[in-house]
């Protein structure tokens, strides 16, 4: 530590932060989870312990970790700059930006920057010497939820003892975000700590961000209290019943299996995939894929498989980053590996998904009808279209089926969105703000796709015939077929099946 010697702690140090600093050097806890509004000081406390903690054990190396890769840059990682400066030892670290690393040149110990996006990321890191010694989840909230951090924690927590876990955010609106509710469990072993920019010098934080906080505070109060005092005050009234809910996440559902679809197109084992399967398919019963793909941003991308006949949720797969060429593979392996599910897939933000299923041989999907209005004849495509009508109209029924059959549904991080899914001023409802809705509109989409599929058990042992008499079709119907493109009439023989016309 005589790196920092000439530094006075206090003069660099958020002051609030001066007891969690000393439970820290002693040992009396070994997971800190620092909360609280803006400029509240947590990140640049958790920076500068990152900083300590590696001068003062050269035995140890440090992962901070956000929940998307490209935002290291402008936050973390300068964050982390900041505070080698502060402390006095920028010229004792040697930069990297590609990818993001600090190493103190005495030792070479380092500092590594993730993103979790990828979990091969961080599987992929190989250190020289020594073991993770502190481990730094900026923005927790962004997480997936705690069995992704466990997972985290399970690939890189090992190796060496006394390891520091900080945890730092601000705290999400609803106070049943699963971030909230992780902070408020009296957890053995874990410090809490809540600060907001009161607890600030002022010259710290300048005059300008104080009246800005002040002005809101006047206009909009539970917006102030909420964004500077780091006060999770929203209503919590999920559209779902909140205890069914909860009772489901206490049962710790586990998967089964978790992996991917390979290059082959077959399931394939792996602790890192993004596909989690709590039920294995069963030869001959009908399945139904829900999917939701990601727009812009930093969206998820989302597909939910449900038994047709129970309704049970039997698999998810939940990841940020893949491209929409991927997840046609991944979704022609599930649906083929679920006995030929019937797709249904969101067609808002772009139709090449469902498009591309349909070239590749895929012709098990949803189908949406509508009249044209300058010939008077009905037009079919794939995919979903979500309207405010519409989503109103899915997530409706899928308020139904969960209050009916609440054990349905297993996966612990749909829940948790589930928490988080909220009516806003306007009565619409939407995932609350800082919260994702994915997994929520994917296992929405994938209830409404139940009405087209079968829920027969079909017999595998049993020859295929021909499921329709076309000699007792009447002249509207065989004109129908003739007009009807070759990948849709699958559907259409469906929907007349349930409409009792064949």
């Amino acid at each position: 530590m005589s790196d920092v010697g000439r530094i006075r702690l206090s003069a660099v140090m958020p002051p609030a932060f001066a007891d969690i600093h000393r439970a820290i050097k002693s040992g009396a806890a070994k997971e800190f989870l620092a909360l609280g509004g803006r400029g509240g000081g947590k990140s640049s406390w958790a920076s500068e312990e990152g900083v300590l903690a590696i001068l003062r054990n050269p035995n140890i190396h440090g992962l901070v970790l956000r929940k998307v890769g490209t935002e290291i840059g402008g936050s973390t990682f300068n964050q982390y700059l900041w505070a080698i400066d502060a402390l006095g030892v920028a010229d004792k670290f040697r930069v990297k930006k590609s990818p993001y690393e600090l190493t103190y040149i005495p030792t070479e110990q380092k500092i590594y920057f993730r993103g979790v996006d990828n979990p091969r990321k961080i599987k992929s890191i190989k250190m020289a010497f020594g073991y993770f010694g502190f481990v730094h989840y900026e923005e927790f909230d962004e997480f997936a939820g705690e069995e992704e951090i466990r997972s985290i924690n399970q690939s890189a927590i090992r190796g060496g003892d006394n390891i520091i876990r900080i945890k730092t955010f601000n705290p999400p609106r609803n106070p049943y975000h699963w971030a909230n509710v992780y902070a408020s469990r009296d957890t053995p072993g874990q410090i809490v700590h809540q600060s907001s920019y009161l607890d600030m010098p002022r010259e710290w934080i300048g005059n300008d961000f104080i009246e800005e906080a002040e002005l809101l505070k006047t206009r909009d109060y539970l917006s102030y209290e909420h964004e500077y005092l780091g006060v999770a005050n929203g209503s919590g009234k999920s559209v779902f019943d909140t205890q069914k809910l909860q009772a489901q996440i206490a049962k710790r559902v586990q998967p089964k299996l978790v992996g991917i679809i390979n290059k082959d197109g077959v399931w394939q084992n792996e602790s890192s995939g993004w596909i989690k399967i709590y039920f294995e398919p069963i030869p001959g019963r009908p399945y139904v894929i829900g999917v939701d793909t990601s727009g812009a941003g930093s969206d998820y991308t989302a597909a939910q498989i449900l038994d047709n006949i129970t309704g049970r949720q039997v698999a998810v797969l939940h990841r940020q980053v893949l491209d929409e060429h991927e997840m046609v593979s991944q979704l022609i392996g599930l649906g083929n590996m679920y006995n030929n599910a019937l797709i249904c897939v969101e067609a808002n933000f772009s139709t090449y998904v469902p498009t591309t299923l349909s070239e590749r041989g895929y012709h098990r999907q949803y189908v949406r009808e509508r009249e044209d209005n300058y010939t008077g004849k009905h037009t079919q495509a794939f995919g979903f279209l979500t309207t405010a009508k519409s989503k109103e109209r899915i997530v409706s029924a899928m308020i139904e089926e969960f209050d009916s059959k609440p054990e349905n549904v297993v996966d612990n991080a749909t829940l948790v969105e589930m928490m988080s899914f909220t009516r806003n001023e306007a009565g619409r409802a939407e995932a609350d703000k800082g919260a994702n809705d994915d997994l929520v509109m994917s296992i929405n989409l994938a209830n409404e796709a139940r009405g087209q599929q079968t829920r027969i058990i079909t017999d595998t042992s049993a020859p295929v015939v021909p499921a329709v008499n076309k000699d007792k079709w009447n002249i509207a119907m065989k004109r129908r077929w003739s007009e009807t493109p070759d990948e849709f009439k699958e559907a259409l023989l469906d929907k007349w099946r349930r409409e009792e016309i064949i």
